[in-house]
């Protein structure tokens, strides 16, 4: 089954541990960002936030609410508060979507497509790794408008027994001003992975190609 899936760009969260001070070197409460599930309570509200790197933290404050007793994929910046609890300051939605309900979106065949289906637009590969199950990407895409939508499509390349991933990006003709973000989460299961096996992802990119090579 194909899933196209059309992507909301997002302007300005960046995947990275951040600390510092004000200009009256004012200490402020540290904060990271990156992809992380997200576990919803019985109300639907965000109870518990894991990393990729092991780390649960509880969440103090009531933000969105959404679906209860659900897990999403997302990408989170959070604050860590005096109590040992986390405050989420953004959220975007990824790729996968929901992981502990029906949207679970595995990459389709490149071979079940027609080549015409497949557009070549460039998108540059900012950061990409395995983690939590996942093939996490975060793709920097030049658009028209902060608002834009495109239409991205990670497919499976079956490259004698290699995992082998490649980004297909259709801008739809528009105009190349902003860069933006696309974070997608493609799931790793059924590839029958084992640790240190290798990974590899492609795409054509604005200045340069991709050719990746990640190790499980």
């Amino acid at each position: 089954m194909k899933n196209t899936i059309i992507l909301a760009l997002f302007y300005g969260i960046i995947l990275s541990a951040s600390s510092s001070c004000t200009k009256e070197e004012q200490p402020v409460k540290p904060m990271t960002a990156g992809f992380v599930n997200c576990h919803t309570d019985s109300e639907g509200y965000v109870s518990v936030l894991s990393d990729d790197m092991g780390n649960t933290y509880m969440v103090g404050e009531k933000g969105e609410r959404m679906r209860p007793d659900t897990t999403y994929r997302m990408v989170c910046s959070y604050t860590f508060q005096e109590s040992g609890t986390v405050t989420i300051d953004q959220m975007v939605p990824t790729y996968c979507g929901v992981i502990g309900g029906e949207r679970n979106y595995e990459a389709p065949e490149e071979k079940d497509f027609h080549y015409k289906e497949l557009m070549k637009d460039p998108a540059d590969i900012e950061l990409a790794y395995p983690g939590s199950g996942f093939l996490n990407i975060r793709l920097g895409i030049k658009a028209g408008s902060r608002k834009s939508f495109h239409e991205i499509q990670v497919v499976h390349v079956r490259d004698r027994g290699k995992v082998r991933f490649r980004v297909y990006h259709n801008a739809s003709g528009d105009e190349e001003g902003y860069t933006l973000n696309a974070y997608l989460s493609v799931p790793l299961t059924g590839y029958g992975l084992s640790r240190g096996d290798s990974i590899y992802l492609s795409s054509k990119g604005y200045d340069k190609d991709y050719d990746l090579i990640m190790v499980y």
